[in-house]
């Protein structure tokens, strides 16, 4: 009984790790592209990306992903602090800007 009991929990906490994985390759990725194309976008205007407002509009082109994931995507990365959001515009904030350099920036070369 005690083996069923441990092989059960052992299922659960494996589909869990799963889960955890699948949502950090789907969810995650995205927002990490989506400050890629900021950080990228913003640098090409200024040596330092802080506070450059792009268009939701370039960096939806450049992610290739649907309206509606790019905006629970803007809304999620607004709520965390790592960007500011206008009407039509983004900006990366200095937070953001630290975690562009330790999260994302090994997993984009730059080219």
């Amino acid at each position: 009984m005690r083996v069923l009991i441990i092989g059960a929990l052992a299922v659960i906490a494996l589909s869990v790790f799963i889960g955890v994985l699948i949502y950090d390759r789907n969810v995650l990725a995205k927002r990490k592209l989506i400050l890629h194309q900021l950080w990228r976008m913003a640098s090409k205007l200024n040596d330092n990306p802080v506070g450059i407002p792009i268009k939701k509009l370039r960096i939806m082109e450049e992610c290739v992903m649907d309206a509606v994931k790019f905006s629970t995507s803007i809304q999620k990365l607004s709520k965390d602090g790592i960007i500011t959001r206008a009407q039509d515009t983004i900006e990366l904030t200095n937070y953001g800007k630290q975690y562009y350099e330790f999260k994302v920036k090994n997993d984009h070369p730059s080219y």
